[in-house]
Formats: structure tokens, C-alpha cells, sequence
């Protein structure tokens, strides 16, 4: 019945929303200090990225297993959604009760585990539920909500790190945090998510050149934003001075700037977030030119502004995408581009060497990279005409694909060879050894 389905949607977007009312508070307090903990501690661009390194490779592993399995995200969807969320917020309780970098890392890449299972099915119920407007409406309000709790939660969180004794500031900060994380936990366990259970994948994708350069377009463009994540707040706590608490009310700023854009990008056409991709494309540059307190608070609210056009981009494109790729195909490509962008980062981070310089450099290659990706490859904000676009990201595929091909043949060629090689040595250090035992053997 279409009244029964419209009533269903319209109470499971309010569960959305909810959820990420009551998640809004538990991030600034949780994954919106750990950094900022990380910095305090004393890590600089180098340790962090090896933390995150660790702590992403399983998770990236996972995305990929759901892309080329979709019956383990279609199976137990709510179970899964359960157990992953409550097992992320508990993972908090742990981080602030350790200093040694394994055991932080080895902390956070069980949270992110639990992360990247949240992030496949959340994105499964709100692609597989709604149709594009549905999807664009729901991750606008989401994000807005998201935006407004989360002043509160950087409030609350700068000011626990203000004035509390160093010794129990972050303990009580991640704990208070996780308390109000698992109650976004019990909202997600009101709604029937039945609907969801065995859903269809579609078997061949069409078009899937041009899911292929949204999808490089979004690798490159969330490596950019979690190395600027990883290399911002050392760099202002480390090389800059700036205590903790300021790094938080960057994110406080950041956070109350994403309100506004959330609702000002939510219904723009798709040419006009070519003007946010440039824009956001500028941030690196600014950030070493412009080293005042007042002026890296400008930024936190021009990044978060530039930032959110950027991200819906890539969100309300995969929604248009839905319908051929499969509302679980997309969950999984989204979560999976999520954490390789983070294994990126981290790598490229661990590799300058606490080089800050470089660090934003490479945050502003990976920006023009996404930017050069969409301007000459994605129809909808490309510069170029229509048709020249989708030309552009046939040859990008079909490059990219011939290129993997012959590197997996090589890499191949290069195992058997070597494999022969080493049975042909094995085969005359054999020979040799009966040669020699026959010379004993005569020789007694």
C-alpha cells in the first residue's frame, strides 16, 4: 500500500535523524578529540599516520570482501547494524587507559572494524529505502542535525579540556561521549529494517565507466580529507603552539559552518559544486600562509563550508547510481573508498617524515586531483561538453583497466618465475647433496 510505504519512510528518516541528533553529541567527544588526544600525547604527522595506517588496512579489506559478496551485507542487516554500533561507542572506554601506540592503534582499528560495518549498512538503508530525492533529503537533514548537536558536543568537549586536571580531562571527555553514543545505538534498534533482508544485486553494471570515475574522484578526494585531518591539528599543536582546546573550537567553528552549508548545498545543481571542488582545492595553500589563531578559525569555517559541497557530490552522484550498480554495491564501494582514502593518507603521511609542508602539499595534489577527475570525467560537473566527458572517463576506465590487467600478469609472471627458479635450485642443491654423499659414501 502506497500510504503504508509513505508512513514507513517518513519514520525511519525521523529514526535517522535521530540517530544522528544523539551521534552528533558522541562525535566531537569521541573520534572529534582523539586526534587532538593523539597531538597531546605528543604524536606528531609520522605516528599518527602509522596509528591510522594500522587501524585501516582490515577495514578497507572488509569494504572490498562486501563488494565482491554482497550476500554479507544483505544478510542480518539489523543484527549487524546492532552489534557494530554498540561495539564501536564501548570501544572508546578503552583509549584514554592506554599510552602505547600498539595497543592505541590495535583500540581504534577495532572501532574501526565496527566503523566500517556501520558505514556499509547505514548507507544500505538509506540508499535501498529512498529513491535519489529521498537519499539527498535524508543525508541533508541527517547532516544538518548532525551539525547542530555536534556545536554542543565541541562546546562541552573544549570546555572539559579547558578546565579539567590533564590527568582526567580525556577520560571523562571519551566516556561521557560513549554514554551518549549508545543511546543513538538504542534508536537504531526501534526501526524494521525487515524490507532490507535478501535485498537483489543487480548482475551487470551499466555505465560503469562513469561509476568508475566518481569512484577515483571520491578515493582522491577523501585521501585529501583525511590527510588535511591527519596533518592539521599536530601541525597547530606541535609546530604552532596552540593549545588543545583551541583545536577543538576549530571544530566547534567547523561544525556550526556545516549547518548552513548542509542546507545550501542540499539542493544545488550538480555545475555548482564545481565551485566548491576549486575552493576546497585551496585550503593547504591557506592554512601555511595564514598562521594567525583568528585566521585558522576562518578556515575551519571555510574548509567545513567547501568541504560539504565536495562530500555531497560524491554522495548524491552514487545516489543517481543506485539503480544500476545495487543499493548494497554502493554501501560497499562508499565505505571501501572511505577507508583506502585513509590507508592513502596514512601512508603518504608516514613517508614525509613529519614533513608538514609536504604533508599539505600532498593535501593539495590529491585535491587537484579529484578536482582535474571531475572537471574532465563526470558528465554532470564536467567543464568539458557531455559527450567529450563520458569519452574521457571510457578511456580512463578502459586506461586504468589495462594497466591493472598487465600489472597482475606481470605480477603473476614474475611469481612463476620465480617459483621455477627456486625449484631449479632446490632441484640442483639436491643433486648436489647426493653428489657429495655418494663421494663420502665411496670414499670410506
Amino acid at each position: 500500500m502506497p500510504g503504508a510505504s509513505t508512513r514507513r519512510d517518513g519514520r525511519l528518516k525521523l529514526l535517522l535523524v535521530l540517530e544522528m541528533f544523539f551521534a552528533g553529541f558522541y562525535l566531537p567527544m569521541t573520534a572529534g578529540i582523539f586526534v587532538v588526544y593523539l597531538s597531546w600525547l605528543g604524536y606528531g604527522v609520522e605516528s599518527l599516520s602509522t596509528v591510522f595506517l594500522a587501524s585501516s588496512l582490515l577495514p578497507a579489506l572488509m569494504g572490498y570482501l562486501f563488494l565482491k559478496r554482497p550476500s554479507l551485507v544483505s544478510r542480518r542487516v539489523r543484527a549487524k547494524l546492532l552489534v557494530a554500533h554498540a561495539g564501536e561507542r564501548l570501544s572508546w572506554l578503552l583509549v584514554p587507559l592506554v599510552k602505547d601506540p600498539g595497543l592505541i592503534a590495535a583500540i581504534y582499528m577495532a572501532k574501526s572494524v565496527c566503523s566500517v560495518v556501520i558505514g556499509v549498512m547505514l548507507n544500505l538503508v538509506i540508499y535501498a529505502s529512498f529513491d535519489e530525492e529521498g537519499v539527498r533529503d535524508v543525508t541533508a537533514k541527517r547532516s544538518s542535525v548532525g551539525a547542530a548537536t555536534s556545536i554542543v558536543g565541541h562546546a562541552l568537549a573544549t570546555l572539559l579540556l579547558a578546565v579539567l586536571p590533564p590527568g582526567y580531562k580525556y577520560l571523562l571527555t571519551f566516556y561521557l561521549g560513549a554514554g551518549i553514543g549508545l543511546v543513538s545505538t538504542a534508536v537504531m534498534a526501534i526501526p524494521d529494517l525487515s524490507h532490507l533482508e535478501g535485498i537483489e544485486v543487480p548482475g551487470e553494471v551499466r555505465g560503469v565507466e562513469e561509476v568508475y570515475s566518481t569512484s577515483l574522484f571520491q578515493l582522491l578526494l577523501t585521501t585529501a580529507m583525511s590527510l588535511l585531518g591527519i596533518a592539521w591539528t599536530p601541525y597547530l599543536i606541535n609546530v604552532l603552539g596552540y593549545p588543545d582546546y583551541l583545536a577543538t573550537l576549530m571544530s566547534l567553528v567547523g561544525t556550526a559552518t556545516s549547518i548552513f552549508a548542509s542546507l545550501f548545498w542540499r539542493s544545488r545543481s550538480y555545475g555548482a559544486y564545481r565551485y566548491s571542488l576549486a575552493m576546497q582545492a585551496t585550503v593547504p595553500v591557506l592554512i601555511l600562509a595564514l598562521a594567525s589563531p583568528e585566521a585558522q578559525l576562518a578556515l575551519a569555517a571555510y574548509n567545513a563550508f567547501t568541504g560539504t559541497g565536495a562530500g555531497f557530490l560524491g554522495s548524491f552522484l552514487f545516489a543517481e547510481y543506485t539503480m544500476r550498480v545495487g543499493a548494497v554495491r554502493t554501501s560497499a564501494i562508499l565505505v571501501t573508498l572511505s577507508n583506502l582514502g585513509l590507508v592513502l593518507a596514512s601512508i603518504v603521511g608516514m613517508s614525509l617524515g613529519g614533513d608538514y609542508v609536504l604533508a599539505l602539499a600532498a593535501v593539495s595534489v590529491a585535491s587537484l586531483g579529484a578536482l582535474a577527475v571531475a572537471y574532465l570525467t563526470i558528465p554532470q560537473v564536467a567543464l568539458v561538453p557531455e559527450s567529450a566527458a563520458r569519452s574521457y572517463a571510457l578511456v580512463l576506465y578502459r586506461t586504468s583497466l589495462t594497466g591493472y590487467r598487465l600489472s597482475v600478469e606481470y605480477s603473476r609472471e614474475t611469481v612463476v618465475t620465480t617459483l621455477r627458479l627456486l625449484a631449479l635450485t632446490a632441484s640442483l642443491m639436491t643433486l648436489y647433496v647426493i653428489y657429495r654423499t655418494l663421494a663420502i659414501l665411496i670414499g670410506m
